[in-house]
């Protein structure tokens, strides 16, 4: 499953990131169900086999940049100290 991240101001009301599908497919060959839509990394895992261009994504991933509360340190006391306040 190929994923693109982008990293783009969402807003500030909480949301950390959304995802979708790139793409949906009916009716592949190996379906297991007809006339149903299924995201494309799903249809590609049931028939083990690429559906889109070998150099597609088959998810998009948004971050939101807008937050301020981010961690992009690599000292463990630091991030403990995030994650201990948080529980």
């Amino acid at each position: 499953i190929k994923i693109v991240a982008n990293w783009v101001p969402l807003g500030t009301g909480g949301l950390l990131a959304n995802a979708t599908s790139t793409d949906e497919i009916v009716n592949f060959e190996g379906t297991p169900e007809p006339d149903i839509w299924y995201p494309i990394a799903l249809a590609e895992k049931i028939t083990r086999q690429e559906l889109n261009s070998p150099n597609s994504s088959e998810i998009i991933v948004n971050v939101n940049s807008a937050l301020p509360n981010w961690y992009f340190g690599i000292e463990p006391k630091d991030c403990c100290a995030i994650c201990s306040s948080s529980l």
